[in-house]
């Protein structure tokens, strides 16, 4: 058709930001709109690559393409799903999705602004037909989530870093950014790059220590909650979400298996949240197998840090100790909650390791000038951070709970990014960043704003290093939809509306992805100390009556290292050779004469030896003790 009259922009929604499209008015007068042809193919697509020479957030990058169907041709990765239950879009990035600014790189307000920029220039939104909010959810009959072609369900999905060859759509400006909207018949299909992995990478070692986010794990819902009774409760909205929730936590912390677990993000109460859980993982691994420490209330959050742990293969080793201001000022537990600290022993080998597991204060909310970084990529109370992590190493250093030892583990949600100030912080009291250190520059275990790094962290002191058999995170959160976690169908009270989920598709399941929204970090560990010399025993008679013969024993002989083999050589006849037995027990005193006979046992580990003796007395058959020795 040929359209002649007055071009201007029309707003396609009453919502600030809603789109706008480029029209003809032809009702003014000399307008005319006359039909050309009809039952027309549709022209070719338009096709494009990304990156775009500007901001995808401009209004000019794209306008030749406004209206049109459009095809990118660059492979685009999933970057950003958050916004699918509210607004029907997804955040694509072009060829592979990028990391936080600070992950790989020192804070800088030129490099951050130069990331920034480029980073506009990869991105498009790919976004439903509607311009509605939870669309999906608002009509008389739920629908489902458009993406992928299907609707997104438990057998239909995708995850962060999939990618889409060739995607079609028209071309819109709307809501501050250049989008596409799904044309009828094409697909929305994404290839799978980033499958679910089913269990954690084996990070080896006879131990485990991990970290897990519980995603506001509460033991009850509603009001009420927090050390005064006087604070919102979190997590889940109702009983039922609640079950939902414990069993994903659940599911994922059984296949972790790890021997103590530093969980983030528990309800601060006297204990019932976290027992919630340990009864639960104990219906799954078997009665008594894992236990927790009992804390009660820890500073004034409604959140706090717990640890679990395996009865069978460490034991908590004296009281647990908490970093306060009380302890240092430089750690505000106004806006840090306080570290929970407590020392562990190795119930095989008697080793022992510490463990403090940690939630600073995040960058959501501002803290004040001189505080606050946001220009350069660190983000908010970039100082109130650091200056915490400067406090528990110094308060590490002094060994609060006594442990007398070296051996420090460092874990939890520290809110900062490896390159940060705060992590530098600790790196530079001689603690080593570990899942730097095994899965480097590609680590990752949490997404904001479609960007990847590391909040939750494990830093090992210099003596544990050593004994440090790997790390790693298990990306079953990160990568994962909002979609698939606890919430329900039901909008309860105080709920969001995103929250109430579609019923169109089967959207929940009892397993561990989307147990959270951050990644656990694991850590494996072969604990060692460095070698002490045996103890050396001997037990059996001393005095017997000629004829008869005995047996000596140095089974009783001890090594400090439980794991070390010990080795025997005996001198059953006094000529100073350990020559005459090599097993824990020796016979001694056939046809010897009353007399009274020196015995040594030599009882060595492989690099250390150490002598035990002893002297046995034969006797006359009378029972007469002969004099003298021999």
């Amino acid at each position: 058709m040929r359209v002649r009259g007055e071009v201007a922009e029309f707003r396609t929604g009453t919502q600030p930001g809603a789109p706008t499209t480029t029209q003809v008015d032809a009702s003014a007068a000399g307008s005319a709109i006359t039909v050309l042809a009809s039952g027309q193919a549709l022209p070719t697509a338009a096709v494009i690559t990304l990156p775009a020479e500007t901001s995808t957030r401009d209004a000019e990058t794209f306008e030749r393409y406004e209206g049109m169907r459009t095809t990118i041709s660059t492979t685009l990765a999933v970057a950003e799903y958050f916004g699918q239950a509210q607004f029907g879009e997804l955040v694509l990035e072009a060829r592979q999705r990028s990391y936080q600014y600070t992950q790989n790189n020192a804070p800088s307000a030129t490099g951050y602004a130069t990331f920034l920029a480029e980073l506009a220039k990869r991105r498009i939104t790919l976004d439903d037909a509607s311009n509605d909010q939870n669309d999906a959810i608002t009509g008389t009959v739920d629908e489902p989530y458009a993406f992928p072609t299907g609707g997104l369900s438990t057998t239909n999905r995708f995850r962060g870093g999939d990618t889409i060859t060739g995607l079609t759509g028209v071309m819109e400006y709307g809501f501050g950014s250049w989008r596409l909207r799904p044309v009828v018949g094409q697909d929305y299909t994404f290839t799978s790059v980033n499958p679910r992995p089913a269990a954690p990478d084996d990070v080896d070692g006879r131990l485990r220590v991990a970290s897990f986010n519980v995603l506001n794990y509460f033991s009850k819902s509603g009001t009420g909650c927090g050390p005064l009774q006087n604070q919102e409760c979190r997590g889940a909205s109702s009983p039922a979400e609640k079950e939902r929730q414990l069993a994903k936590i659940v599911a994922a912390l059984e296949v972790i298996d790890a021997d103590v677990f530093g969980l983030i993000e528990i309800e601060n109460d006297s204990g019932a949240a976290t027992q919630e859980i340990v009864t639960a993982l104990n219906a799954r691994v078997g009665a008594g197998t894992y236990d927790f420490i009992r804390t009660g209330v820890i500073g004034t959050d409604a959140i706090k840090q717990a640890f679990v742990y395996d009865t069978r293969t460490v034991e908590p080793v004296g009281t647990f100790d908490l970093l306060t201001t009380a302890d240092d000022p430089r750690f505000l537990d106004t806006k840090n909650r306080p570290s929970l600290i407590q020392t562990f022993d190795e119930v095989e080998t008697g080793e022992r390791f510490t463990v403090a597991v940690n939630h600073l204060k995040s960058k959501g909310s501002g803290c004040g000038a001189g505080d606050d970084s946001p220009l350069d990529g660190s983000g908010n109370c970039d100082r109130t951070r650091t200056n915490a992590a400067q406090a528990l190493v110094d308060h590490l250093e002094d060994d609060p709970t006594g442990s007398g030892d070296p051996d420090f583990l460092i874990i939890g949600d520290l809110n900062s990014y490896a390159k940060e100030r705060p992590i530098q912080a600790v790196e530079g009291a001689g603690y080593t960043n570990l899942l730097q250190q095994f899965e480097g520059e590609d680590s990752y275990g949490y997404l904001f704003d479609g960007l990847l790094g590391d909040l939750d962290h494990a830093l090992a002191s210099e003596s544990l290093l050593p004994q440090v058999k790997g790390a790693g995170g298990w990306d079953i959160n990160a990568d994962e939809n909002p979609l698939f976690d606890y919430n329900d169908t039901v909008r309860d009270a105080g709920e969001a509306a995103f929250e109430r989920e579609s019923t169109a598709r089967p959207l929940y399941e009892a397993d561990p992805y989307r147990s959270s929204d951050h990644d656990p970090a694991i850590v494996g560990l072969d604990l060692t100390s460095p070698n002490r010399a045996p103890v050396a025993r001997i037990t059996g008679p001393t005095t017997v009556r000629v004829g008869r013969t005995i047996e000596l024993s140095a089974a009783t002989s001890s090594d400090p290292n439980r794991l070390d083999v010990l080795s025997y050589a005996w001198d059953l006849d006094g000529d100073g050779a350990f020559d005459d037995a090599d097993t824990a027990v020796a016979t001694f005193g056939k046809g010897r004469p009353p007399g009274h006979y020196p015995v040594a046992v030599q009882v060595t580990d492989g690099e250390f030896t150490e002598v035990a003796g002893t002297v046995v007395t034969y006797t006359a058959a009378n029972g007469e003790v002969p004099p003298g020795r021999r």
